[in-house]
């Protein structure tokens, strides 16, 4: 309430209509491709494709890791495939970096019981979401007092608040697992506008009308507001969204319609492979790599979500042209034929938001914007580094905190001679380390900051950097020194060592200056701090009201909390940071661990990251941070017996 003590707005009720429209959020957030093509097609203007190329290359498909090829063996790094030996230092590429990724990902895998220790598969999955209090992952149970065929449920795992039914986890004979695919379902079309009527465009030689739709949005913190928005055959015009004056309209998949929450019922039931893929080609959006194993010892893998057929010629990359129907899409791909696995010969499946395959081996596009594979890597190399596998182990690579951008740097700074005695010291003093990104690991919180002030000095042209993107560069960087991001303009150098040296200067100020000269006391969590910020009210920005500003520092106490963590960007502990960034606060992370053990599901293992309640006065409001941060588990609750022995408190919800 404001000060006079009227409510700012009312709370309308929940209707399936808003879980609908959640999805598509969830959608639009995990399907950015679009924003992809507006940086390329910007960086086009001045720039030619093989120079983008060379800057900005995609997914290395001949030495990382494919989900479609499992057995993956490990490298150190990629190696660099491209001739940039002749380019000169390449300008106008503003936020070219983010053309690593989405941001946002997951892990996820599969191991037969060939791989196992109690001869059943095992399956993991931890989802990379923006950090979130309460915790975006309600653990849930839904369990007809009698399973029959009218009333088939006996599910359990993870849920959204406003999805029905179990989205991530088993039921009797099967389990599921998810990663963001990131399939190209956006494309911008450039429109041709009549200088005679703003709300027409060019279409096969004619002037089409749009359709115009006003809007009014309310927010609790401002008066409503009316938006026009202005409809071409393809979509929305969106330019106006980004600042660009050139007229482009989205073309979006999930606006073509959406099954989703009809997949999740279908999966809920399903009872053996043949049915989970049914249900799976109901998946439209967002498109997800699932993972699946049954109690009969199979495994499986399928790329969910709807495949545009594009035109021939029509990459996804960039705009096109929207004055023809060239470009039109024509249809979507038959989910049926969407890549799939059943028990491979490896014996294990891996997904973390890398290459699903190469280009060549399927006839449509699916995406050009990978993560670069290092997390996939590395959950390849630890299966394979145990005979055999269980819970425990499946614990330890969740919890793995192996940094690859590390294991480039570290040894190639230790090679070099600074001509300082302090920094030659520092860099002996890393390569000590295990590059495991430890909560309690001071080489951790040394290097974080070198690596941050490494991408700032040496790629100080390409801000708003995306850090497997940014390791990819590394790794190139490292293979040629030649190569022209070896530039710094404020230095005025190309030479490898200046820059790096520079780097490491900066590194060991800021932490001398914040934490002391102590080398030995510094710790990487109290540098990387998880800061759960409650929605809306532990988010409040002053302002609005005296009398509120006056308790924002009790409100935020009451409803926030925040701890020191292990793990880091493109490693499989995935508390990401932004590296261009004021701070090293986490900003997305595994926001939830699940193990299921087909031998025993009782076997298995939960944790998400703030607990089941959303009440601050509840104990279960945060019980779940300290054992989600020290990579600890939950036992999981599945039969009727083992539920009704643990339950605290009952309620009974009637309509």
């Amino acid at each position: 309430q404001a000060s006079g003590g009227q409510p700012i707005t009312e709370i309308e009720p929940w209707t399936p209509l808003n879980s609908i429209t959640w999805l598509h959020v969830m959608s639009l957030g995990l399907n950015g491709n679009f924003f992809y093509e507006l940086v390329r097609w910007e960086a086009l203007q001045n720039n030619s494709p093989e120079e983008l190329a060379a800057i900005a290359p995609g997914y290395d498909y001949e030495t990382m890791p494919l989900i479609m090829e499992p057995g993956w063996q490990p490298q150190p790094a990629p190696i660099t495939r491209y001739n940039v030996d002749a380019l000169a230092k390449i300008p106008g590429l503003k936020n070219i970096a983010q053309l690593g990724q989405l941001g946002l990902g997951s892990n996820n895998w599969v191991i037969s019981g060939a791989l196992t220790e109690s001869g059943k598969p095992l399956l993991a999955n931890d989802p990379h979401i923006s950090i979130q209090m309460p915790s975006v992952w309600y653990e849930n149970g839904l369990h007809c007092v009698k399973v029959t065929d009218a009333c088939p449920y006996d599910v359990s795992g993870y849920s959204f608040a406003s999805t029905p039914f179990v989205v991530l986890g088993h039921n009797q004979t099967i389990g599921w697992g998810a990663t963001n695919v990131g399939t190209d379902v956006q494309d911008l079309y450039v429109l041709e506008i009549n200088p005679d009527n703003p709300l027409q465009y060019r279409y096969e030689g004619e002037w089409v009308d749009m359709d115009v739709i006003t809007e009014t949005i309310t927010s609790w913190d401002s008066d409503p507001q009316e938006i026009e928005i202005q409809m071409t055959h393809f979509g929305p015009v969106v330019n106006d969204l980004f600042g660009v004056k050139q007229p482009m309209a989205l073309r979006w998949g999930a606006a073509d319609g959406n099954h989703t929450f009809e997949a999740i019922v279908m999966t809920n039931r399903a009872s053996n492979w043949d049915e989970f893929q049914a249900a799976m080609a109901r998946f439209d959006s967002p498109a997800q790599n699932f993972v699946y194993a049954d109690i009969d010892g199979n495994i499986g893998y399928i790329m969910t979500g709807l495949v545009p057929k594009r035109a021939a010629g029509q990459d996804g990359t960039v705009p096109v042209d929207g004055t023809t129907s060239a470009f039109e899409w024509q249809g979507y791909v038959d989910p049926m034929q969407n890549p799939r696995l059943f028990n491979p010969a490896a014996n294990y499946i891996v997904t973390a938001n890398n290459a699903v395959l190469a280009p060549d081996d399927f006839p449509y596009l699916i995406t050009r914007d990978w993560e670069y594979g290092y997390r996939a890597a590395r959950i390849e190399e630890l299966l394979q580094s145990y005979e055999k596998h269980s819970p425990e182990t499946f614990a330890a690579i969740q919890f793995d905190n192996y940094s690859w951008a590390a294991s480039l740097l570290v040894p190639a700074a230790a090679e070099m001679d600074f001509g300082d005695e302090r920094l030659n010291a520092a860099a002996d003093w890393l390569a000590e380390w295990d590059f495991q990104a430890d909560a309690d690991s001071p080489q951790a919180a040394l290097f974080n900051v070198f690596w941050r002030e490494f991408a700032l000095v040496a790629l100080d042209e390409l801000p708003d950097y995306e850090q497997s993107f940014t390791t990819f560069q590394l790794s190139r960087l490292l293979a040629d020194s030649t190569h022209p991001l070896w530039h710094n303009a404020s230095l005025n150098t190309s030479d490898p060592v200046a820059i790096t040296g520079q780097a490491l200067e900066n590194a060991l100020e800021f932490m001398e200056d914040n934490y002391g000269a102590d080398r030995a006391a510094w710790r990487w969590g109290d540098v990387h701090q998880a800061r759960f910020l409650a929605a809306p009210l532990g988010q409040l920005p002053s302002g609005l009201d005296p009398q509120l500003d006056a308790l924002l520092p009790l409100l935020f106490t009451f409803f926030n909390r925040e701890t020191g963590v292990s793990g880091g960007a493109a490693i499989i502990n995935a508390t990401s940071w932004i590296i261009d960034a004021d701070s090293f606060d986490v900003s997305s992370l595994p926001s939830m661990r699940m193990i299921l053990d087909f031998s025993d599901f009782e076997n298995s293992r939960f944790i998400h990251t703030t607990g089941q309640s959303g009440d601050p006065r509840s104990p279960h409001y945060d019980d779940f941070i300290d054992l989600w941060a020290s990579g600890q588990y939950l036992p999981h609750d599945y039969t009727p017996e083992t539920v009704e022995a643990h339950t605290a408190v009952l309620w009974t919800l009637q309509p």
